[in-house]
């Protein structure tokens, strides 16, 4: 008989170790009495070194006192399904899935209990990294910088984040579970209904992004205009289950638009205003001076006494310079009305340069300074308006002059440039500092050291430069290393009428 019961027990361990699941046998004790090959892996031991022990020997501290209460209830009879945690004699734990029944001998009397343990450890720690991306998404979504919103099929809110409630005024408490919110936020029926009709004649695009601008009425009675992005959900039988709903607070973005609009509509009417009295004015202005102009040339030709002839240059010198004056606010007032009629052609840089520099020779000679002339081709082409070229020049070269001191220099360079024609005037003036650079080019604009030395000028001839040059398809800009260290502005102009009508020229960074 012994034997036969041997027998039976090596057939059923051999049984019990050809299953994948752990198999513990307690008795009335708690302490294990057999054990299959799969639990002693699980708990990476022998069975030697398990059997006769108590099964809390193993048992993680946080759940000892839940497998108390589990076999208190296996000796009333119950059967039991629970996760707990083991530790291994190395330290490591895992997580165990326990269905365990008791053993109850034909008196009715409580034998012990069998446990089936299933390792659990890898899905443990895929829902708690599932529940940390929830609780991060979570919170993601509560804090956003924009109101999000879930609803479900009848329009029931389900989410409800922080910039809602900072936007309504509605707390979650008073909107989750409930479609109220939307006759809260659109107390107009009509308008409710012209929305939901909106929305209803876009779903048959499936799982597309919607967007809508709206306007809500908060609880404070404030109304906003919302900017929406909302996406229809779909439950797993494709039926519409609700939508999610993002939405941005443009109000502030509105009004500060139209405030830009409203401002750039004004700019542009004082612009046109300016123009046109630029024009009136400056026309008015040639006759009476081209009028004075020839009295002043008539006593000039008198016999006068050596203190006349100078008061008399003085007085011509001023004409000279408020017909200049008149002539720039005239370019101006063509450039901005559109009128400026320029006629691009082929035109030879280095002509327009000498015809320039001869014709300011005697200032810059009366002045002290010495112009030089570089030229690295005999003839340097462009396509540009012959007149507007020939103003370029030589209001960049009267810049020179006028602000560089006597005894200095004014050097100008023609070349070709990658298949352009290429201007530079130098001069060892008083420079430009660097935060002065890019307002250089402004209409009146002048320097905080011009306006200091009192130089000769009239903000308008680099502005007339910089408008021409572009109005060409041209570049223009400026380098300076600094006050008192000179200026050297560089003009860019197309080569040939193919190269005008492509892109202007980015203007390298020196």
């Amino acid at each position: 008989i012994e034997r036969e019961l041997r027998d039976v027990n090596d057939h059923l361990k051999r049984i019990l170790d050809t299953m994948g699941e752990g198999v513990v046998v307690l008795d009335a004790e708690g302490r294990m009495t057999q054990l299959n090959r799969s639990a002693c892996q699980l708990f990476g031991v022998g069975d030697d070194d398990m059997l006769g022990k108590d099964y809390s020997a193993w048992t993680h501290p946080d759940f000892r006192e839940l497998m108390a209460r589990e076999q208190r209830a296996r000796r009333d009879g119950a059967r039991s399904s629970y996760d707990a945690m083991f530790v291994r004699p190395d330290g490591t734990s895992f997580w165990a899935h326990i269905i365990a029944v008791p053993i109850i001998d034909d008196s009715g009397e409580y034998r012990g209990s069998v446990g089936c343990l299933r390792d659990v450890t890898q899905e443990k720690r895929a829902l708690e990294q599932l529940r940390q991306l929830h609780s991060f998404n979570e919170e993601l979504i509560r804090t956003a910088g924009v109101w999000i919103s879930v609803t479900d099929g009848e329009g029931k809110v389900s989410l409800w984040n922080d910039k809602a409630e900072e936007i309504t005024g509605y707390s979650r408490d008073e909107v989750l579970g409930s479609d109220r919110i939307w006759e809260l936020l659109f107390s107009d029926e009509e308008y409710r209904r012209a929305l939901r009709g909106r929305h209803d004649a876009k779903s048959a695009d499936k799982g597309a992004l919607r967007e809508i601008e709206t306007a809500i009425r908060c609880r404070s009675g404030e109304e906003r205009t919302i900017h929406w992005y909302g996406r229809r959900r779909y439950d797993s039988d494709g039926e519409q289950a609700g939508w999610i709903l993002a939405g941005h607070d443009v109000t502030e973005a509105k009004h500060n638009l139209q405030r830009l609009r409203d401002y750039a509509a004004q700019v542009e009417r004082l612009s046109s205003e300016k123009t046109r009295f630029l024009s009136v004015a400056s026309h008015e202005l040639r006759t009476p001076l081209t009028i004075i102009s020839g009295y002043i040339d008539l006593l000039s030709e008198e016999g006068l006494a050596p203190d006349q002839r100078e008061k008399i240059e003085r007085v011509q010198a001023q004409l000279e310079h408020l017909a200049r004056l008149i002539g720039d606010l005239l370019s101006v007032s063509r450039i901005d009305q559109g009128r400026s009629d320029l006629s691009p052609s082929h035109v030879d840089l280095v002509e327009l340069t000498d015809e320039a520099v001869a014709s300011l020779m005697d200032p810059a000679r009366d002045k002290g300074l010495k112009i030089l002339v570089n030229k690295s081709a005999p003839r340097v082409a462009a396509y540009a308006d012959r007149r507007a070229v020939m103003q370029i020049i030589t209001n960049l070269l009267q810049n020179a002059i006028s602000y560089t001191p006597s005894g200095g220099t004014v050097e100008v360079y023609v070349s070709p440039c990658e298949g352009r024609g290429k201007i530079v005037v130098a001069d060892t003036g008083i420079g430009i500092a660097d935060e002065e650079r890019e307002l250089i080019f402004g209409e009146f604009h002048r320097t905080e050291r011009a306006r200091r030395l009192q130089a000769d000028g009239n903000g308008l001839g680099l502005s007339i430069v910089k408008r021409l040059v572009e109005e060409m398809r041209g570049k223009v800009w400026v380098n300076s290393d600094g006050e008192g260290k000179g200026s050297t502005f560089t003009v860019l102009l197309p080569g040939d009428e193919s190269t005008r009508r492509r892109e202007g020229y980015e203007a390298p960074d020196l």
